[in-house]
C-alpha cells in the first residue's frame, strides 16, 4: 500500500491511498458451469412461453366442406360437443340461459354474426335451436363453422 500526501503551505490536505489489487480479469472461455446455467434458463423459458403447454379446451371434429367461406374477426362463438354440451364465451350453457346471453352480448357488442362451432356427431336439433335463439336475439347473420377435407390440402411446394 502506498500513500501519498499533497502538501501545499506545510499542511496535509489530502490523503490518497491506492492499493494494488491481485485480481486479474479472465481473458479466455467462459466456463461450462455458467453456460449450461444460461441455455439451461433459455430452454426453460421457451418451453414455458411455447405451444407445449396444453391449454384446457373441447375437441371438436368440425365436418368437412369445400366452401371457403370465412367468419369475421370478433365474432361470437357458440360451441356444441358431440355429448350435446354447449357452451357459449367459453361458460358452459344451457338452452334457456343460451337465449339470454345472445341477447345481452348483441345489446353489448358491436358484432351481428354468430359462429356455431359443431362437432359432426352433435345432434341436429340442438344445431336448429340454437339458430332460432341467435335469430330472435338479433344477430344477422349465423355461420356454421366447418373444416377444409383432407383430400382436398394441397400443400405449396
Amino acid at each position: 500500500m502506498q500513500v501519498e500526501s499533497f502538501t501545499t503551505s506545510g499542511h496535509a490536505t489530502f490523503l490518497r491511498r491506492r492499493y494494488v489489487t491481485r485480481l486479474k480479469y479472465a481473458r479466455g472461455v467462459i466456463g461450462a458451469a455458467p453456460l449450461m446455467d444460461i441455455v439451461l434458463l433459455v430452454l426453460l423459458y421457451i418451453i414455458l412461453h411455447s405451444g407445449v403447454v396444453l391449454r384446457p379446451g373441447m375437441s371438436l371434429e368440425l365436418p368437412a366442406a369445400d366452401f371457403t367461406q370465412g367468419a369475421p374477426l370478433g365474432a361470437t362463438i357458440v360451441t356444441v360437443t358431440s355429448e350435446n354440451l354447449i357452451f357459449f364465451d367459453d361458460r358452459r350453457a344451457s338452452l334457456d340461459q343460451l337465449t339470454q346471453w345472445m341477447s345481452d352480448v348483441r345489446r353489448t357488442r358491436d358484432t351481428s354474426t354468430l359462429v356455431i362451432q359443431a362437432d359432426r356427431r352433435a345432434p341436429h336439433d340442438t344445431l336448429l335451436r340454437i339458430y332460432a335463439k341467435a335469430s330472435s336475439a338479433g344477430f344477422d347473420e349465423v355461420i356454421l363453422a366447418t373444416q377444409f377435407p383432407r383430400e382436398t390440402i394441397v400443400e405449396s411446394p
